[in-house]
């Protein structure tokens, strides 16, 4: 008995190397949001 491929598509069989840049730029996005939101720009400045 011959084992199949584990993935039917090749989309499929990708998604465990795209997973953690996914992860990595998720987690980025996160921390610059709350920050922004911690500290918001000063629109003060002299023109």
């Amino acid at each position: 008995m011959t084992a199949g491929p584990l993935a039917s598509h090749s989309a499929v069989t990708a998604i465990p190397f795209f997973l953690p840049t996914i992860v990595v730029v998720a987690v980025i996005v996160v921390v610059v949001w709350r920050d922004r939101r911690r500290h918001p720009p000063d629109d003060s400045e002299e023109r």
